[in-house]
């Protein structure tokens, strides 16, 4: 058997930084523009979902700068350039790469081809020879995983199991989302508050002595009763998208809607719980979680989701909070909050991690490594 390590680490941020106050006159802009074309009146009380100011979006979400995508990226533009900064870290050559396997919530493409196809085809890691009918020369796997915003954990997951079981000998294992193409540009409370970001990372195999792993280091779990939480009520098997969905804006239903206040009193709860859950799993306490843990890298979905959970345990201080340069980047999230804190220096070899992602479905995994500098 063999252990898994990382050895490179890569982050693409989209080209446009926009700003709370850019928010905010946007969302005026738009809340006049409805309110011309369906002739409805200043006071009319569907259009606070218009109504926003700076210290709302910072009260409420946490957030200051987001990135967002130009309508000419997609999600695997962003994971192309975050796979192509961490292949060049690690100086794997592309001819070693034997799987490419993508988190996300907004792929390219609905159903064919996954995302990690095109990042597959774009780095240039050829498997066949050249022609429609050219015959192949190797197999590299690749595929897309989705778990809401708990996918990349749960990727690192599936990535370890590739490597500890000896199918693979090395990989990129991406988490990059445009959350932005998937929330209601009408809505102060989501729109604000997302971000787009591609991020990647290289997994090789390595020995045991040297694994950052390890096979009680991941716990995954959900709980299906409580699905409605967070959804897109539209646009798969269940509900048809309609033009008439797409027209109204009061509607939407063809974007992502979140039950916050029941979001927020559960997960300040399950946040916890989920932490202890894993420390156990490892034969830790979590009274001793200053001592084990240096770095907590949780799904940031909204600040005071972190602050309330944190705040449960004591360790607030613990964790990578990064929201408030990038917002909710989903899938994307937790290794950007690493190389956040990789960049701050806040981080020595040897220290532990724990990445804690909870989310829709719902659903949480975390997964326990050990740092060691790329």
């Amino acid at each position: 058997m063999y252990g898994m390590k990382m050895t490179g680490l890569g982050i693409r941020l989209p080209r446009r930084l926009v700003t709370n106050e850019m928010v905010v006159e946007d969302l005026r802009r738009r809340r006049e523009e409805v309110k011309a074309r369906f002739g409805l009146s200043a006071d009319d009380p569907r259009l606070q979902q218009f109504d926003t100011d700076l210290q709302w979006l910072s009260e409420r979400t946490g957030t200051r700068d987001r990135y967002l995508a130009d309508p000419s990226e997609a999600t695997s533009d962003l994971g192309l350039g975050a796979a192509e900064a961490a292949v060049a870290q690690s100086g794997l050559p592309k001819e070693k790469i034997e799987f490419v396997v993508f988190a996300t919530v907004t792929p390219d493409h609905h159903a064919s081809p996954a995302t990690a196809h095109i990042v597959q085809e774009k780095l240039g890691i050829r498997t066949r020879e050249p022609g429609e009918f050219g015959k192949i020369l190797r197999d590299v796997e690749c595929f897309d995983l989705t778990k809401a915003c708990c996918s990349f954990p749960a990727l690192l997951q599936v990535a370890y199991a590739l490597i500890r079981s000896d199918l693979y000998a090395a990989g990129l294992v991406i988490g990059a989302d445009t959350n932005s193409r998937i929330v209601n540009p009408n809505d102060r409370g989501f729109f604000p508050l997302m971000g787009d970001v591609g991020t990647c990372v290289v997994v090789e195999r390595t020995s045991l002595e040297k694994d950052q792993f390890g096979l009680k280091n991941f716990l995954g779990g959900s709980d299906g009763s409580l699905a409605e939480l967070v959804q897109i009520p539209a646009g798969g098997s269940r509900l048809a998208l309609t033009s008439e969905m797409l027209a109204d804006p009061f509607d939407r239903r063809d974007t992502l809607r979140m039950d916050g206040g029941r979001v927020l009193k559960l997960m300040g709860r399950l946040i916890p719980e989920i932490i202890e859950r894993a420390l156990v799993k490892m034969g830790w306490k979590l009274k001793d979680i200053r001592e084990i843990i240096h770095l907590l890298l949780l799904h940031q979905a909204n600040d005071r989701i972190t602050v309330v959970s944190m705040d449960k345990i004591g360790c607030l201080d613990l964790a990578s909070r990064t929201i408030e340069k990038y917002g909710n980047t989903t899938s994307a999230g937790y290794l950007l909050a690493y190389a956040d804190a990789i960049a701050r220096g806040v981080l020595k070899d040897g220290d532990r991690c724990m990445m804690v992602g909870f989310g829709g479905g719902v659903g949480w995994n975390t997964v326990i490594f050990t740092h060691r500098a790329f």
